[in-house]
């Protein structure tokens, strides 16, 4: 599935850069930069691969922020591994600031604010669910990491892979797809897993370190966890843990959504015999009766669980473009 933002239909020049910055506004506040234009050719597409999300945009001079406030509403648990083309940018993350060149990977934490001002470039990402990539212990903190020369040679070959698929993706086939989506994955492993780790500093951010802590939490006891569970691991107040997810509709959709979506994984990566009775699905997921939970799918993503075949990639169910990217990230 793909969502894309074009720009060559609107003839005036404010106007386009308008369209342009409320297109970033899902993830950041962008700024053009002085006297900056944005070109008719200009785009911002996102390829739903299954598991992860591939971007590529031809983006002006601008300059995007993330900042803390966004970081904690919408408490999103992704790593974004981005590399620019034909043109540079200077991040500032964590502290610190550095120059990305192409062939360089930039490594980015969409639960941490940066700040990023770019050259008229095009760019390549992958953002990723850090359980997908997270080591087995501790949490190693990659933002704001540039990986580049002689000892990145990883992000050398991701780079270029980056670059090759986003410019065939809109060509293939379902099929094809699901085995490219693996294959990214496997790339980006090997890179972060080859390269050095650096560990949170203690209490910092804690607010949002809470937030995704009770998420990852929730994550690892899909099937049996509620509020009471939360409140005990955590040792915290019912006001307090609601609180951590009035932005996603409440504790219990949240974990209703996660549940549906670890179900529609599940179903879209099996067939035949191999695929589980509905009731087992159901219970395995944390629904108590396979009617509750075959209600609750069909109402999210639009079809009965039975209708799934594999390599199916969830619709976003959330109204317009803005939301609908949100509500990919979320499912996966």
């Amino acid at each position: 599935m793909i969502l894309e933002h074009r720009f060559g239909h609107i003839p005036q020049d404010a106007r386009r850069g308008r369209a342009w910055l409320a297109s970033l506004a899902p993830l950041f506040t962008g700024h053009l930069e002085a006297d900056a234009v944005v070109p008719t050719g200009a785009f911002l597409r996102y390829h739903h691969l299954g598991e992860i999300l591939l971007a590529v945009d031809e983006s002006p001079a601008q300059i995007l922020e993330r900042d803390a406030e966004r970081v904690r509403a919408q408490a999103l648990d992704h790593l974004v591994l981005w590399t620019p083309a034909g043109g540079r940018a200077r991040v500032t993350a964590a502290g610190t600031e550095g120059a990305v060149e192409p062939g360089a990977i930039l490594l980015l934490e969409l639960s941490q604010p940066v700040r990023i001002a770019m050259e008229p470039l095009a760019g390549h990402a992958v953002v990723v669910p850090r359980r997908l990539i997270e080591a087995e212990s501790g949490h190693p903190d990659w933002h704001g990491r540039i990986l580049s020369g002689p000892q990145a040679r990883l992000g050398t070959m991701l780079a270029d892979h980056m670059r090759h698929a986003g410019g065939c993706l809109s060509d293939l086939t379902l099929e094809q797809t699901r085995h490219l989506a693996p294959a990214t994955l496997a790339l980006c492993r090997a890179l972060l897993a080859a390269t050095p780790l650096v560990e949170r500093e203690p209490g910092s951010a804690r607010a949002v370190a809470l937030g995704l802590a009770v998420r990852r939490f929730i994550e690892a006891h899909l099937a049996g966890v509620d509020a009471a569970m939360l409140m005990a691991e955590f040792g915290l107040s019912r006001t307090i843990l609601y609180g951590l997810f009035s932005d996603a509709g409440g504790l219990y959709a949240y974990i209703r959504d996660r549940r549906l979506a670890e179900a529609m994984r599940c179903l879209s990566r099996t067939d035949g015999e191999r695929r589980p009775m509905m009731a087992q699905l159901a219970h395995t997921c944390g629904f108590n009766h396979p009617t509750v939970f075959a209600r609750a799918f069909r109402r999210k993503y639009g079809i009965n669980p039975s209708e799934v075949t594999p390599g199916s990639i969830p619709a976003a169910v959330a109204k317009g473009e803005n939301a609908a990217l949100i509500a990919w990230l979320r499912d996966l």
